[in-house]
């Protein structure tokens, strides 16, 4: 397994990444200009900066999956209720025709 070594930020890139930051840069515009990840751009802005970190800049936010089709607890809901319905109308049906 390979050990995660950190690259220090130099005064060089500290500058720039204040620069790219002032002009409307995107984490992701910056990450690429300097080389280094998006939540390694957010984390040092918010040291620099006081950023706040935002999730959904950084790529690392993942929405809830959709479920596709019908849901099991609504077919089984559906089944019941005509079943039912369909065991009402034999009864009805014996009762009012003997």
């Amino acid at each position: 397994m390979s050990k995660i070594t950190r690259k220090r930020w130099t005064d060089v890139e500290d500058s720039l990444l204040l620069e790219l930051h002032a002009e409307g840069s995107t984490h992701r515009e910056m990450a690429k200009t300097l080389r280094r990840t998006k939540p390694a751009v957010a984390a040092r802005l918010h040291k620099l900066h006081r950023v706040p970190i935002d999730p959904i800049d950084l790529g690392t936010f993942n929405p809830p999956k959709v479920k596709q089709g019908v849901d099991k607890t609504v077919i089984a809901s559906i089944t019941i209720v005509a079943t039912t319905a369909i065991i009402v109308a034999g009864v009805l049906a014996i009762t009012i025709w003997g």
